[in-house]
């Protein structure tokens, strides 16, 4: 939640003493003069990343260290985590690019509030790279090593 302690004056500390002071983001308070756009400065911060996506990513390490995993799908999940692994860092990248954008975006907080960031996700959308091929490749592979058609026997499509 975003919480401006103001009268609906801009924030811009140049308005004078009149001018905004505090800017109240959740559990965060920011000056106005240092939340201004002109001070800005694109930082690296770590990006939140679900528990699930660091829950199955887990569970994938877990089973590469399977003894009984054939090298072959070893490989594949190996590669499809690389493509996961790329896709993170190429968004961690693109929010980076797109922090350095944001002064020339907007250029006063309230322009900032009233916007929809849909650019950021967007360019994220953009860059990453498509995991199907590889889960494809790791399910025709366990189908093919485990002839699954054959385990209940084939059947033909109705």
């Amino acid at each position: 939640m975003v919480e401006v302690l103001d009268d609906d004056k801009k924030l811009n500390p140049d308005n004078g003493p009149e001018a905004a002071t505090t800017i109240k983001l959740g559990p965060y308070e920011f000056s106005a003069k240092t939340f201004s756009p002109s001070n800005w400065q694109a930082k690296r911060m770590p990006i939140p990343l679900p528990k699930a996506y660091d829950a199955f990513r887990g569970k994938l390490l877990e089973l590469l260290e399977n003894p009984l995993l054939p090298k072959p799908m070893a490989e594949l999940i190996e590669a499809y985590l690389k493509v996961v692994y790329d896709n993170t860092s190429s968004m961690a990248s693109v929010i980076q690019e797109c922090a350095s954008e944001m002064p020339e975006r907007y250029e006063t907080v309230d322009d900032l509030f009233k916007s929809a960031p849909y650019w950021i996700n967007h360019k994220i959308v953009r860059a990453r790279k498509e995991l199907k091929p590889k889960a494809e490749e790791i399910v025709n592979f366990a189908r093919s090593y485990f002839d699954s058609d054959l385990l209940m026997g084939r059947r033909d499509p109705v």
